[in-house]
């Protein structure tokens, strides 16, 4: 019969006690390894690289900017005597100078001026068409719809006495 002596080594506890140590090296390892790929939470087109490939880089430091071209957002402000008339799920048209006529919706209306300028911020949402013609930082012409009026009479200018007719 086999007898424990205290302070002897028991070899199935040191199998075990080895096992475990190295299934955590292996999860380590395993992390480790997943913390080599950089994967971005959003699908997009890389617009800007800030480190190249095989460089360190340390934590929180930017490695390249993505941006995301199928919702288009256009940053605006509106003078204090406009922005009572605007509201959060306005519709709005968003053009520039080669691709008119994109529809859009307002997404943010800012509750507080920027600066001394008394101009609110507002934000838009815009749908981009197939091919991404938008880009971001583009120069946009936003028309917002504050109003609509239904059977409204309209008489042609030509029909006018005295009119700018053609």
């Amino acid at each position: 019969a086999w007898k424990q002596v205290p302070g002897s080594y028991d070899v199935a506890e040191g199998a075990a006690s080895a096992h475990r140590s190295a299934d955590v090296a292996l999860k380590v390892a395993r992390r480790q390894l997943a913390d080599t790929q950089i994967r971005s939470p959003i699908a997009g087109t890389v617009a800007k690289r800030f480190a190249e490939a095989g460089e360190t880089v340390g934590p929180g430091s930017p490695i390249v900017n993505v941006v995301d071209l199928d919702v288009v957002k256009v940053n605006l402000t509106l003078p204090e005597s406009e922005i009572g008339g605007v509201a959060a799920g306005q519709r709005a048209r968003v053009s520039v100078d080669r691709y008119p006529d994109f529809e859009g919706t307002v997404v943010h209306v800012g509750s507080k001026a920027e600066g001394n300028s008394h101009r609110y911020p507002v934000e838009v949402e815009a749908a981009n068409r197939e091919g991404s013609p938008l880009k971001a930082g583009m120069f946009a012409r936003t028309e917002i719809v504050t109003g609509t009026r239904d059977r409204i009479p309209l008489i042609p200018t030509a029909a006018l006495i005295g009119g700018d007719g053609p």
